[in-house]
């Protein structure tokens, strides 16, 4: 699943349990994902893991009284940011941000503090599938004209950043693909796409493919 976010509030914190963790509650997977940073304002930034390792307990408190927003790490982010989210990993988007989301496709987010905001919260479920702790990767800020991978072996999905030059065919192989187009244009089996982004300036066709 693709999502394109554009924030002018924090978003809530949540935690997504893995596939394992899912099945035992019947749902058919977890929930890793990964954020690629399009644009984003000087003060934005995004929460990921603690800033120490904390008990089950310890996050339940810090949900339930709000302090869970002091002990999370808040990550300032620019344009090209990128960060692979592992299920488990406690995290909220801040405000100012617009990044692309990729994650696996399974509608199962446990939310832990929503800023007072009148939705439910999932503490139990939330707290029993959470990692308690600092966010373990490194920071990466990945320029759009970057050929690399991006996530790979031990993730659920695998993400390249590719480019496309005028003219020649390019393929992908892969038993299910997505082409994420982040500027330029073309065809894809004969179709036309065109992405002239407000928040990013013009460049050759680039994108993310996710398998």
């Amino acid at each position: 699943m693709v999502k394109y976010i554009f924030t002018s509030e924090k978003l809530s914190v949540q935690v997504h349990p893995n596939d394992e963790q899912a099945r035992q509650y019947g749902m058919s997977g977890g929930k890793s994902e990964c954020w690629y940073v399009l644009d984003a304002a000087p003060d934005a930034q995004l929460g990921i893991g603690t800033i120490q390792d904390l008990t089950s307990e310890e996050l339940r408190n810090a949900a339930l009284d709000g302090s869970i927003e002091a002990l999370m790490e808040w990550k300032p982010v620019k344009r090209g940011s990128f960060y692979y989210i592992p299920a488990g990993t406690v995290h909220a988007i801040g405000c100012g941000v617009t990044l692309v989301e990729i994650q696996q496709n399974n509608d199962v987010t446990y939310r832990l503090y929503d800023y007072g905001r009148p939705r439910e919260l999932h503490l139990d479920q939330g707290v029993a599938v959470s990692i308690e702790e600092p966010y373990a990767m490194p920071d990466r800020v990945i320029a759009m004209t970057a050929e690399e991978q991006l996530v790979g072996s031990g993730a659920p999905f695998t993400l390249d950043i590719v480019q496309g030059q005028a003219q020649p065919p390019q393929e992908v192989e892969g038993e299910m693909l997505w082409f994420i187009p982040l500027a330029g244009s073309g065809t894809i089996d004969g179709q036309a796409w065109r992405l002239r982004p407000v928040l990013i300036e013009e460049r050759p066709a680039s994108g993310l493919t996710k398998t």
